[in-house]
């Protein structure tokens, strides 16, 4: 599988994490830094992170996504691909001012690829999923990238990337089937 990380703007120890990310992988990482091409300048706002704990909006980073003969990114084509397209953008997404325990804890989930499963479903029903789960106090917390306004009335399928088989709280994203975009990354809590 080859992996291609598009890094704009953001700061160079994000491209870094990037990097290892893919290596601990086991991929090939192509690297494209786009920069001045696509507007940013110095001290520009660093895109690779959201700006808040609860995102709302999309890192600017494409990976883990096949390019097609046109030379266009497409989304992942199976389950496989969608967990290495979900484990690159959602490391990269995690957000800086997260509390070191939910931070370990994120991390240690999104590498554990043994626990980690991809199904295909309509992207109305992950926000039903995660709209039906959560009470509105948990949402500024346990929404780790993301809004679940960036899956309601989203027409198409997702995939959903959930990890099982641990104790206590679980992980779970969303991925755009025709983009390989995340759309959420948030904390199932236990129970």
């Amino acid at each position: 599988m080859l992996v291609i990380i598009i890094h704009t703007c953001g700061s160079i120890s994000h491209l870094e994490s990037s990097i290892h990310m893919a290596a601990r992988l086991d991929k090939i990482a192509i690297l494209a830094i786009l920069g001045i091409a696509v507007g940013c300048s110095p001290g520009a706002k660093d895109s690779m992170r959201p700006a808040t704990s609860n995102g709302g909006e999309s890192p600017e980073i494409t990976s883990s996504m096949p390019v097609g003969e046109s030379g266009s990114v497409v989304g992942p084509e199976n389950a496989d691909s969608a967990l290495d397209a979900f484990q690159v953008q959602a490391f990269n997404s995690l957000p800086e001012d997260l509390s070191s325990d939910r931070q370990a804890f994120a991390v240690r989930a999104i590498k554990d690829r043994e626990h980690l499963h991809a199904r295909r479903l309509t992207c109305q029903a992950c926000f039903q999923r995660i709209d039906g789960t959560l009470r509105q106090d948990e949402r500024q917390s346990l929404i780790l990238f993301g809004t679940i306004d960036d899956l309601r009335g989203q027409a198409g399928n997702c995939w959903e990337i959930m990890s099982f088989g641990t104790f206590g709280n679980s992980i779970e994203g969303y991925i755009d089937v025709d983009t390989g975009r995340l759309l959420v990354l948030w904390i199932v809590p236990e129970g």
